[in-house]
């Protein structure tokens, strides 16, 4: 239910939040609109760096994975990207300006994220 996931998961319901416009054709929309009447609980307490990625091409991924497995995405954001406010991708930038990119895309041996499959 629309509660479920408000109680479940405040963080995702900030980003449905920044994505969804006035448009009520879609059940997203639909949602959206209904969380703009809610008070959406603070998030749990979590390292940032285990924090999840909403958006881009590294959706699913967490901020750590990011940052070790493509950190010349990474610079790219820092340097390329300026985005504001309270959006998941400002938050992700934030993060990032506190951390040291690797110079290389090399994750030590066995820490690989798989993108295929079931896991």
């Amino acid at each position: 239910t629309y509660e479920e996931v408000l109680q479940l998961d405040p963080e995702y319901c900030r980003f449905v939040l920044g994505v969804v416009g006035d448009d009520r054709n879609s059940p997203l929309a639909v949602f959206g609109l209904w969380l703009r009447s809610q008070e959406i609980p603070s998030s749990p307490q979590m390292p940032v760096g285990s924090t999840v990625l909403h958006f881009g091409q590294h959706k699913g991924m967490t901020y750590e994975e990011v940052l070790h497995s493509d950190p010349k995405y990474c610079r790219y954001m820092l340097g390329d990207c300026d985005v504001g406010g309270n959006s998941p991708m400002a938050a992700f930038i934030g993060w990032l300006r506190d951390q040291e990119i690797p110079s290389s895309s090399r994750m030590p041996a066995g820490s690989s994220v798989l993108r295929f499959g079931d896991h």
